[in-house]
């Protein structure tokens, strides 16, 4: 009992100094509240290396037997429970798990009481601290929308004091009395009651002591570990992606909405930037013309004779080669959407074009 322990030094007026118990109480953060302590736990020579400080290092208890078999309960119920899948070690563990994952579990928990300070004092920046940290935790795993709610306020500076600006309240107006809107709406609906699942199992004096093979079938996944290499792998990337996408699509809206404004007609041809993606052979060039029947207006179109039969020729030539061109590669549009890109056109518009070009050609020929 620590409080008996104190209140008998104090009797004794043996109290230690206020430094004496700082520096006791980042040895104990540094053997049982830390990632790297976790890593040590599992790996004991790790553990056992003379660049390791002694006082950080784990007191050693006596050695583990594994039991062959999980503890049957008598209910159906705990029956039941216990049917999921069972962690097991290799046989050429050495480690102790109980220990790593009471470790994890205080580091993660450290987090929340950092939290549960920093919030009543309205400390936003020491709330963001650890939000950063909370991004490689919800890629480790399956909360996504977290993750990319988290990335987004990283990125984006305005998004981040947008929410900050708004998201720690203080009805009372009194210091130590701030918390998140949220929260409070749920308050001001319902007043939490908490549900706490506890087990029957029994907690010894060596569970803060090494204790080389222990292992219960279970094993508490490093989150912060895992979502960093989530991150590198491929979370990242498809967050980017997904962003790029929208940021590329809300550019061309914008263009496209200031070139109708403009002209009181969509001019996609001049507004619109092609796509690093598309293909370049996705868009044909048709400049349309002012008057459907003028076909002076039209690209390979001719000004002369002589034009027109080298022109001819060429077609020929083409045609005998097999490769002859679709006439309608002749003119521009955007193939990935259909339409024209000086103008809008139907199919019946431009058949009709097409129809009275060739006629004029015929009638040249003749």
């Amino acid at each position: 009992n620590i409080i008996k322990h104190f209140k008998n030094l104090g009797k004794q007026d043996q109290l230690p100094e206020y430094e004496v118990l700082l520096r006791h109480a980042k040895n104990i953060t540094k053997r049982y509240i830390t990632l790297e302590s976790y890593e040590q736990a599992l790996s004991p020579n790790d553990s056992d290396s003379p660049l390791r400080l002694d006082h950080h290092k784990f007191p050693i208890g006596t050695l583990f037997e594994s039991c062959n078999s999980v503890r049957r309960h008598d209910s159906e119920d705990d029956v039941s429970m216990n049917t999921t899948h069972t962690f097991t070690e290799g046989e050429d563990f050495t480690g102790d798990h109980v220990l790593a994952n009471s470790i994890l579990f205080m580091w993660e928990y450290s987090l929340w009481v950092e939290l549960d300070y920093a919030v009543p004092e309205g400390d936003i920046g020491r709330v963001w601290e650890i939000m950063k940290i909370w991004v490689f935790i919800f890629a480790g795993s399956s909360n996504s929308n977290y993750r990319d709610l988290l990335l987004d306020m990283y990125c984006f500076k305005d998004l981040k004091d947008a929410i900050w600006n708004n998201w720690l309240v203080n009805v009372e107006g009194e210091l130590g009395n701030w918390m998140a809107d949220d929260l409070l709406q749920e308050h001001y609906n319902h007043w939490f009651e908490a549900n706490l699942q506890k087990s029957n199992g029994n907690f010894d004096e060596q569970l803060h002591i090494f204790r080389s093979h222990r292992s219960m079938g279970h094993a508490a996944t490093n989150l912060f570990d895992k979502g960093i290499q989530q991150l590198k792998s491929s979370s990242l990337a498809a967050f980017l992606d997904k962003h790029t996408d929208l940021v590329e699509t809300l550019q061309e809206i914008r263009i496209l909405s200031q070139c109708t404004q403009a002209t009181g007609s969509p001019n996609i041809n001049e507004s619109l930037t092609p796509s690093p993606i598309q293909p370049v052979h996705d868009s044909i060039h048709i400049p349309i013309p002012s008057n459907p029947d003028d076909s002076s207006t039209l690209e390979g179109s001719t000004d002369g004779d002589d034009n027109s039969s080298s022109d001819d020729s060429q077609l020929d030539s083409d045609e005998a080669a097999g490769t002859k061109e679709d006439k309608t590669n002749l003119y521009k549009f955007k193939s990935s959407t259909g339409r024209l890109s000086d103008d809008w056109m139907d199919d019946a518009e431009l058949q009709e074009m097409l129809g009275d070009e060739e006629a004029d050609e015929e009638e040249n020929s003749g």
